[in-house]
């Protein structure tokens, strides 16, 4: 297998994220010039904000709880604002030429560069770690230790704890509630955002590492505003690939 780059600089408390957008080509020009001159604030056009939730000073407790569900995990009283990008640009690229793209409409693909303190981010799992994490046995159990070096590869060793617990239990809605939790582990996140290998997640997405951003993004945190250049959208290992348990096959 292809090995990834895990190595953490443990001092390093930003890291640099790429966004992929797709605007009107009539409205492009303004849009790019009020975040250049107002950061993000998800009301810049449709569609950019949701809701996230936070508990990061409660994570201990709540991977210890028992009886955990993500009533536990998904609590009105810890939503944030917050937009999504990815740790590569070639992972916010495939979104703003790709997926976020309008047939018969006249477009412009625009990748933001901006750093963010590593505190103010989740893991994106939507696409590939919550699948993983409900679904790895839905084929058989038989590819267990390759599912989990695999996880290992793209989200570090932290995830293993995680999983561990989430393979150990047949509800679903507790597997859901321990991906909850590791989306939101600091080890995880900067772990995650050295992955280099190219994931194919749900919906044909294909990316390195994906975000949720705690919103609002400053001004000086942008660092530019630019043109999607067209790159090669291939995965190495997809989300269908994990659950199946097709993975000795993936080089």
């Amino acid at each position: 297998m292809k090995q990834s780059n895990n190595l953490i600089n443990m001092e390093k408390t930003n890291l640099v994220l790429y966004r992929g957008i797709t605007l009107p080509i009539e409205k492009a020009e303004q849009i790019k010039d009020n975040i250049l001159k107002n950061g993000l604030t998800g009301d810049e056009w449709e569609g950019w904000r949701f809701p996230i939730f936070d508990f990061k000073n409660n994570l201990e407790y709540l991977f210890n709880k028992p009886d955990l569900t993500i009533k536990d995990t998904r609590s009105e009283n810890d939503v944030r604002n917050a937009i999504c990008a990815c740790g590569d640009e070639m992972g916010a690229s495939y979104y703003a030429l790709k997926h976020n793209r309008h047939r018969n409409t006249n477009e412009i693909s625009l990748v933001i560069k901006f750093s963010v303190p590593i505190s103010d981010l989740n893991v994106d799992g939507r696409d590939f770690l919550y699948p993983c994490f409900q679904f790895w046995d839905h084929h058989n159990s038989n590819s267990l230790k390759l599912q989990k070096e695999w996880l290992k590869r793209i989200y570090g060793v932290g995830i293993v704890r995680y999983f561990d617990k989430a393979t150990l239990a047949k509800e679903h809605m507790y597997r859901i509630a321990m991906c909850d939790l590791a989306i939101q582990d600091s080890q995880i996140i900067n772990d995650h955002s050295n992955n280099v290998i190219p994931i194919g997640g749900r919906y044909y997405t294909v990316f390195c590492s994906a975000f949720f951003v705690r919103l609002p993004i400053q001004p000086n945190q942008i660092i530019s505003v630019e043109q999607a250049m067209p790159k090669t959208f291939q995965s190495q290992i997809s989300v269908y690939d994990f659950i199946e348990g097709n993975l000795a096959k993936i080089k």
